[in-house]
């Protein structure tokens, strides 16, 4: 019986020590854009994903922040393997915190998605306009409450879709009607 109750004892003592993962939450000041001046806005909305692989995130933007049908692009850089991609630049003595930059200009709305280890945090930025840099900060620890290097990040832009003028619609009745008269004095 004594076995059994330091079986017990033992078991429960290594539940409640042994590091935990904590689910992290994302603030809206993790990530923020450069306004010039020394001003800096902080994101409008944040989102934390247990995924190990964001490549669907594409299509899952609009759901995720409740936003009307955009069309998105994406733009990425790996940073594992050292590239820069697509005119996405990281600085900072370490990779848990630093800055980022983008060599075009982001117009609204865009996100910005940062992955470390099998997570990622999404941040919606509306209403900056013509940003082109701004700050970075992981919230991922591992089970030993350490902070996670950054591995990815992407950079969500909306797509312009030209819309088709109003003039068109009216135009083309029109036109049918012109081609049906046409055929009516053929005949």
């Amino acid at each position: 019986m004594k076995k059994v109750v330091n079986l017990i004892a033992t078991i429960a003592l290594l539940v409640f020590i042994s590091p935990v993962s904590q689910a992290a939450s994302c603030n809206l000041s993790d990530v923020t854009v450069d306004l010039g001046d020394g001003e800096s806005a902080e994101a409008n909305d944040c989102s934390v994903h247990a995924d190990p692989n964001n490549n669907d995130y594409i299509n899952d933007i609009n759901t995720d922040f409740g936003l009307s049908a955009y069309t998105w692009e994406e733009s990425k850089n790996d940073i594992l393997d050292g590239s820069i991609v697509e005119g996405i630049g990281i600085s900072g003595e370490t990779l848990t915190s630093g800055t980022w930059t983008f060599s075009g200009t982001l117009t609204d709305p865009f996100v910005i998605v940062l992955k470390a280890t099998d997570n990622f945090a999404s941040y919606l930025f509306n209403g900056q306009q013509d940003a082109t840099s701004g700050t970075f900060k992981i919230i991922f620890e591992n089970a030993n409450y350490q902070l996670q290097d950054l591995s990815h990040i992407s950079i969500y832009t909306t797509v312009s879709n030209v819309p088709l003028p109003a003039a068109l619609w009216l135009f083309a009745p029109a036109l049918l009607g012109f081609m049906g008269l046409r055929k009516k004095t053929k005949s």
